[in-house]
């Protein structure tokens, strides 16, 4: 059995776990900071977000602008030029397996 899979890509999964995640975690938490929702957990790639009932589109505003700064938050912030699409997803519901996508 080979490992070479999991060898060549530990360092682009390492980078964008250890790295990119907690950058977009700590931007997304500003931008959350005058609202009533807030992060609560973040497993793997995902970040969770307990929504108030009233802020449902603000949030979703909020996800808008981390994503659409993005690439420039991480070539700034790791003096690169990184020219690797990403995009947030964003999804809804009362739990993960009731989840709707809204973006």
């Amino acid at each position: 059995m080979s490992h070479f899979t999991q060898i060549k890509n530990y360092p682009v999964q390492s980078f964008a776990t250890a790295d990119i995640v907690p950058l977009v975690l700590l931007n997304i938490e500003n931008e959350l900071s005058i609202l009533k929702s807030c992060i609560v957990n973040s497993v793997h790639d995902s970040i969770v977000i307990d929504i108030h009932p009233d802020e449902v589109q603000k949030v979703i505003h909020v996800i808008k602008i981390v994503n659409s700064k993005m690439i420039n938050l991480i070539n700034t912030e790791f003096r690169l030029d990184f020219n690797v699409p990403l995009l947030l997803e964003a999804k809804i519901g009362n739990n993960w397996l009731d989840t709707k996508d809204v973006m």
